[in-house]
């Protein structure tokens, strides 16, 4: 695991409450197994099915902080392409799709998509998430190989008014299950 990655792992699991935006792939905390293993063969060609395995079952591990007394909040905003990409084929994006109705279910997580056409597009810069914690916020943005940890206060405030500005332009939080739902059941 990359270090910044390692950083805000350890932050996700006090976060009173996190908000995901992410152009190019479901968000690792709301992965389905199979989609995890498709992305993590990709990622790394040469590796063998018991690294693959042990990769995956790290990832769901993290999953783990939806079991807490007092879980966190989520919110997810994927660009309507997440859902379209066939990461691992079908069987595996039809395995991430009915594991997106699962969770969307949860109280706890607000889902939205945003369509392929939004009126304004303030996520050009790329994904980012924000953890809020119980005595400050911190943003962080993924790179190429790694996570970058975002404690600039004037950053703080852009990344959460971008945010706003992306839940305005998408769809709200049933249109966006019922999206995920005619895909899940439709051709992929």
């Amino acid at each position: 695991m990359p270090v910044g990655f390692r950083k805000v792992v350890d932050i996700e699991k006090e976060a009173l409450e996190l908000r995901f935006y992410q152009p190019v792939l479901v968000p690792g905390l709301v992965q389905a197994p199979e989609y995890a293993k498709a992305l993590f063969a990709a990622d790394r060609p040469q590796a063998d099915e018991e690294t693959i395995e042990r990769l995956v079952q790290g990832r769901l591990q993290r999953q783990k902080i939806f079991n807490r007394l007092e879980r966190p909040i989520v919110c997810v905003v994927v660009e309507e392409s997440v859902l379209r990409r066939l990461v691992g084929g079908v069987p595996a994006m039809r395995a991430q799709l009915a594991h997106l109705v699962d969770v969307i279910g949860k109280r706890w997580v607000r889902f939205q998509v945003l369509p392929r056409t939004p009126r304004e597009h303030p996520g050009f810069p790329g994904g980012f998430r924000i953890m809020v914690l119980e005595d400050q916020t911190v943003v962080s943005a993924e790179h190429a190989f790694d996570e970058v940890l975002i404690e600039d206060p004037d950053q703080i405030r852009k990344a959460v008014s971008v945010y706003g500005r992306l839940q305005g332009e998408a769809l709200s939080p049933h249109d966006s299950l019922e999206l995920v739902r005619q895909l899940e059941q439709g051709e992929l």
